[in-house]
C-alpha cells in the first residue's frame, strides 16, 4: 500500500513538470508573435535555430544545404562571370582576366561546419537548449568577399605603357625663310582607377548582369601636347646671327668642322618653356670622343692646344648673339681669356666642359622658344636662329655696338730651330721667312645695347663693361739677317683687329711689308718707329737719322706683303657676317643707362693658366 502511494506521488510529480514545460514552449502573449513563430522552429528537426544569418539575410528554419546555396551563390555568380579589360580607343582587342588575377577573393572555410552547430536535432528539450544558446550568441556568417584594387591596378600598369600615346608638339623651322610646320597631336592616357572602383561595387553587390561576361573599361584622357599648331602658327623669328670659319684645309682645321656640325646637331631643334633656363653645355651633350668630337684647337696657358671638343666656343658666341637679338636673359656668360676675331670684342662667350664652365640664358618672352642651328659647309658657315611669340611692337628692333678701349700688341716669340719649314712662306732675296702663329693682340673692350623704336634710338645700355682679352705671343722663324716687327691694329671698317707683320734685313735698306698704300708721311713715321725698335735690340736702323724736314728716306720696299694661312685654333680669324661696324669713338652720354645691363650669374674671365675654352 505504502509502496502505490509513492507511484501514484512520482506519477503526478512527472506529469506536472511535463506541463510546465509544455507551458513555457507554447504560452506567450499576442505581443511577442515573432518570437512565437521563431520558438516553434525548434521542433522541426534538421533546420537552423533563430538567429542565424549570413551578411544580414536570416537562414532561420532553412536546411545546411539550402543555406549553403545562399552562401554559395555570390561565389558561384563570380565563378560563372569572365572578367574582360577592354579600351576599344585604342585597339580593338579585349584581353581576359580571372578573378584571382584582378584581386576578387573569397572565404567558404568551415562554414558547413559552422551551420551544422546551428543545426536543432535530438529531442524537443535539446532542441530547444540548442535554440536558446543560438539566441544567447546569435550567428552571422561572411565569406569575406573583396576585392584588392591595388592588386588590381598593378596588374593594369603595363597596361597604361602600352596603350599610352604620348602628345606630339608642332613642330617649326624656319632655316629656309619659310614657316615649315609639322602640326600636333594630342596624346592618349588611361587611367583604370575608376573602372577598378565600379567592377569592386558590382562584385561585391553581385550586379555583373546575367551575360556571363564582365567589362572593365578604362577610362581615357586626352593629353595636349606643349606645343600646338595654333601656337606656332604665330611663330616667328626673333634673334639670329652668323658666324663663318675657315676652311677645312688640315686634319685639325677638319676636325674644328667636325665639332661645330657635332654641337649644332645636338643643339638643333631645342625647345624650353617660358621661364626655363637654356644651358648651352647641356643642349651639346658630352663633350668626349665616345660622342664624337675631335682633336681641334683651343686656348690653354696663353698658347693653342688641341684638345677634344675644340672649337665649340665659335658656337656658343654664335648662341649668345642670337640670344642677344631675341633678347633673352643673359643667366651665365665668360669671356675668352685672349681675343677671337669671328665676333667684335664683347660679343664672345666661352664654354669648357672639362671646367664645368657653362653659357646660360633663360627664355623671358611669353611663349616657347625653339633654338634651330646648322653649319654649311658650302659656305663655311655657322647659322643659329630662334624661333618664338614676338612680344615686342613692329618698330622695336636692336643693334650691339663693341667700343674698343684699348689694343696691346702681342710679343714675338724665337723658336730654338730658326729653319724648320713650317707655316706661311715669304720668298725675298731667296730668303725663307715663315710665320708659325700670327698671335693675337691684347685688347680691353665694352659692349653697348642699342634699342630704337623706328629709327629713333630710345636707350644706350652698357652690358659687358671692360672686358679684358690678354695678348698671345706670335711666334716666328727668322733667319740672322732678317729682323720681324708685329703690329695689332684695330680696323673700325673691317670690325675687327689686324695683324700687320713687317719684315727687314738688318744689313740693308728696310724691305717693308704692308706699306706699300701708306702716304709719305706714315712711311716717314713707320721708319722712325722701326729705328726706336731696333735700338731696344742693340740694333741700328740703316738710312736713317734725324731729318730737319718731314722727307722720306731715299730707299723704300715696295715688296708684297706675304699672305698668313689660317691657324689651328679654336677661334678662326674670320669675321662675323652680321656684325655691326665698330668704332673707338666715344659713346654719346645724353642717352647712356646708368647702370650696366649684366647677367644675375657671372664667372669671372677664364684663367688661361688653369682652363681650356673649346
Amino acid at each position: 500500500m505504502r509502496k502505490k502511494n509513492h507511484f501514484v506521488k512520482f506519477s503526478f510529480a512527472a506529469l506536472f513538470t511535463l506541463g510546465c514545460v509544455l507551458f513555457a514552449a507554447f504560452s506567450f502573449s499576442s505581443a511577442n508573435a515573432e518570437e512565437v513563430k521563431k520558438e516553434a522552429l525548434i521542433v522541426t528537426p534538421g533546420t537552423l535555430a533563430a538567429y542565424v544569418d549570413f551578411e544580414g539575410r536570416a537562414l532561420s528554419g532553412m536546411t545546411v544545404d539550402e543555406a549553403l546555396k545562399v552562401i554559395e551563390a555570390p561565389v558561384e555568380k563570380i565563378k560563372d562571370t569572365r572578367f574582360f579589360l577592354r579600351s576599344p580607343e585604342v585597339d580593338e582587342h579585349i584581353y581576359e582576366v580571372s578573378p584571382s588575377q584582378i584581386g576578387i577573393s573569397w572565404d567558404l572555410n568551415n562554414i558547413q561546419e559552422t551551420l551544422l552547430q546551428c543545426e536543432l536535432n535530438g529531442s524537443l528539450l535539446e532542441r530547444y537548449k540548442k535554440a536558446k544558446d543560438v539566441q544567447a550568441s546569435p550567428v552571422s556568417i561572411s565569406i569575406n568577399l573583396s576585392v584588392d584594387k591595388k592588386q588590381a591596378l598593378d596588374l593594369f600598369e603595363p597596361f597604361k605603357e602600352y596603350w599610352r600615346q604620348e602628345p606630339s608638339n608642332a613642330t617649326i623651322s624656319m632655316k629656309s625663310g619659310e614657316k615649315i610646320i609639322t602640326p600636333s597631336e594630342d596624346g592618349l592616357e588611361y587611367d583604370f582607377e575608376e573602372g577598378v572602383e565600379q567592377m569592386e561595387k558590382d562584385v561585391l553587390t553581385g550586379n555583373l548582369g546575367d551575360s556571363g561576361r564582365y567589362m572593365i573599361n578604362a577610362t581615357v584622357n586626352v593629353k595636349k601636347p606643349a606645343l600646338t599648331t595654333e601656337q606656332v602658327s604665330g611663330f616667328t623669328i626673333i634673334g639670329s646671327y652668323v658666324t663663318n670659319y675657315n676652311p677645312p684645309s688640315t686634319e685639325i682645321l677638319a676636325n674644328r668642322e667636325n665639332n661645330l656640325i657635332l654641337a649644332c646637331k645636338n643643339m638643333d631643334g631645342s625647345m624650353f618653356a617660358p621661364g626655363e633656363e637654356i644651358s648651352a653645355l647641356t643642349m651639346y651633350g658630352p663633350v668626349t670622343e665616345e660622342a664624337g668630337f675631335k682633336l681641334a684647337g683651343t686656348y690653354k696657358a696663353g698658347m693653342h692646344v688641341d684638345e677634344i671638343g675644340g672649337g665649340i666656343c665659335q658656337v656658343t658666341t654664335t648662341l649668345y648673339n642670337a640670344g642677344l637679338y631675341a633678347e633673352l636673359e643673359i643667366v651665365l656668360r665668360n669671356q675668352h681669356s685672349m681675343y677671337v676675331d669671328y665676333v667684335t670684342p664683347s660679343r664672345d662667350a666661352m664654354v669648357y666642359a672639362l671646367g664645368g664652365r657653362d653659357f646660360k640664358m633663360r627664355n623671358n618672352t611669353s611663349d616657347y622658344v625653339i633654338i634651330e642651328s646648322w653649319v654649311d659647309p658650302a659656305t663655311l658657315s655657322l647659322h643659329i636662329i630662334i624661333v618664338g611669340h614676338e612680344d615686342h611692337d613692329p618698330d622695336h628692333h636692336v643693334e650691339f655696338e663693341s667700343e674698343v678701349l684699348e689694343v696691346t700688341t702681342p710679343d714675338l716669340m724665337q723658336p730654338v730651330d730658326s729653319t724648320l719649314p713650317v707655316g706661311v712662306e715669304m720668298m725675298d732675296r731667296s730668303v725663307k721667312y715663315n710665320v708659325i702663329e700670327t698671335g693675337y693682340p691684347g685688347l680691353r673692350s665694352n659692349l653697348w645695347k642699342l634699342t630704337y623704336d623706328g629709327d629713333e634710338l630710345i636707350s644706350r645700355t652698357l652690358l659687358n663693361s671692360g672686358d679684358t682679352y690678354k695678348p698671345g705671343a706670335a711666334e716666328v722663324h727668322r733667319s740672322a739677317d732678317m729682323f720681324v716687327t708685329l703690329q695689332s691694329v684695330w680696323n673700325p671698317e673691317a670690325g675687327k683687329v689686324q695683324n700687320n707683320f713687317n719684315f727687314f734685313y738688318l744689313n740693308n735698306y728696310p724691305l717693308s711689308v704692308n706699306l706699300a698704300t701708306l702716304s709719305d708721311a706714315e712711311v716717314y713715321n713707320f721708319h722712325r718707329e722701326m729705328a726706336r725698335l731696333m735700338a731696344q735690340y742693340g740694333g741700328h736702323w740703316p738710312g736713317y737719322s734725324e731729318p730737319t724736314t718731314t722727307a722720306e728716306p731715299t730707299t723704300r720696299a715696295t715688296t708684297k706683303a706675304p699672305t698668313t694661312k689660317a691657324t689651328t685654333t679654336a677661334e678662326e680669324t674670320t669675321t662675323t657676317t652680321e656684325a655691326p661696324t665698330t668704332t673707338t669713338a666715344e659713346p654719346e652720354t645724353t642717352t647712356e643707362s646708368t647702370e650696366a645691363e649684366r647677367p644675375t650669374e657671372k664667372d669671372a674671365p677664364a684663367d688661361a693658366d688653369e682652363d681650356a675654352e673649346d
